[in-house]
């Protein structure tokens, strides 16, 4: 290829990162790792963050620190997402806000790519339907209809229709993130990694610093 959490989300991110405790003598040295491939990490931040969980940054492996950053604050009462982070984009696949998701998804990007400014994002629901219909093809999930999601980079517009999942999101946005950085002429690429089941790290980075990184995260 861009929250505070909901109740379910919030107790499987606790899961996730108790079951990183067993790792901490390998994974003590994850925010170093870090920083060795050229993210800059507050650790006084990261501190705060995993200490919300009852962890150390210690005991942290680099899954959990790119998830604690990259997840960005959200206000659920004026329903507004605010990052923490320019380097790393992070996001639960079983989205909380959903009229929004992509809206949410854009601020990401936009967050992470210092090339482009995306702004005037739109989502048209008004094709969907009040019920999840079975796919056919049985490696499609259910889908209660059609959304579009429009919005400018760089002053450009751009446009695209999805399958709606529900609450799922829909990983073609993805792939038509690529196409718009090509398209704007962007030096570096979107990679995502997804991790803890279904959770979606989204960097900003060269090829060698992408490869780099995938070895030392747990890929789901």
């Amino acid at each position: 290829m861009k929250r505070g959490l909901s109740m379910p989300i919030c107790l499987l991110l606790c899961a996730a990162l108790a079951l990183s405790c067993f790792a901490a003598a390998e994974t003590s040295g994850a925010v170093k790792t870090l920083q060795d491939l050229g993210f800059k990490i507050d650790t006084a931040l990261l501190s705060e963050l995993a200490g919300e969980y009852g962890m150390t940054v210690d005991l942290l492996t680099a899954d959990d620190v790119l998830l604690l950053l990259g997840l960005g604050k959200f206000d659920y009462d004026s329903f507004e997402w605010t990052p923490l982070s320019d380097q790393v984009y992070a996001f639960d696949a079983e989205i909380f806000d959903v009229d929004h998701m992509y809206t949410l998804f854009l601020q990401g990007v936009d967050a992470v790519v210092p090339d482009v400014v995306i702004g005037d994002i739109r989502e048209d629901l008004s094709q969907m339907t009040d019920e999840l219909t079975e796919s056919e093809d049985y490696r499609t999930p259910p889908t209660d209809g059609r959304r579009s999601v429009s919005f400018t980079c760089n002053g450009h517009p751009y446009f695209i229709e999805l399958d709606s999942y529900g609450d799922w999101f829909n990983e073609e946005m993805l792939l038509f993130m690529d196409e718009v950085l090509e398209e704007e002429n962007c030096p570096l690429q979107l990679y995502e990694y997804r991790v803890y089941w279904q959770f979606v790290i989204v960097v900003y980075t060269a090829r060698e610093t992408a490869e780099k990184l995938k070895e030392h995260l747990t890929i789901y």
